[in-house]
């Protein structure tokens, strides 16, 4: 996920075309919400973007914990650290993958791993490289002059 708009909070994300995702959103006004895992759920993560909840349990299957959503009604993953719900503003179909952007509705994140921003020490957040790498920030942070 990535940020899409500054003045009126929007996320975007890209998902391979076949991946469910794209065509399941509830509520008729279509929301979906995005999350962020962590190093500790990176096996689970892995799972859950290669396999469909078609043909598995993606909850029972990786032992993570489903919570409801403030405003979307598909479960969010208690094990992450951040969750934003989301109405879907766009998709744009870019060869094998397509662009969700969604505009924010909602946006929490675990207290000890985000105050005004992210506690890199507590919140080791995943980023995907490609393939099956994953990759966590250095937790140092550089405050650039302009």
């Amino acid at each position: 996920m990535g940020n899409a708009n500054i003045d009126q909070p929007a996320t975007g994300s890209h998902k391979p075309k076949t991946n469910q995702t794209l065509i399941q959103t509830d509520q008729g006004d279509k929301r979906i919400r995005g999350q962020h895992p962590t190093i500790d759920i990176v096996n689970a993560t892995l799972f859950c973007g290669r396999k469909s909840g078609k043909s598995h349990a993606k909850f029972k299957e990786t032992k993570l914990t489903p919570m409801p959503a403030r405003n979307v009604k598909s479960p969010i993953i208690n094990e992450c650290v951040a969750h934003l719900e989301c109405k879907l503003h766009s998709q744009h179909r870019t060869g094998d993958h397509a662009i969700i952007v969604g505009r924010v509705i909602q946006a929490y994140a675990n207290k000890e791993a985000f105050t005004e921003t992210y506690n890199l020490r507590k919140a080791k957040l995943i980023f995907h490289s490609g393939a099956d790498e994953f990759a966590v920030l250095n937790p140092k942070i550089y405050r650039p002059k302009l």
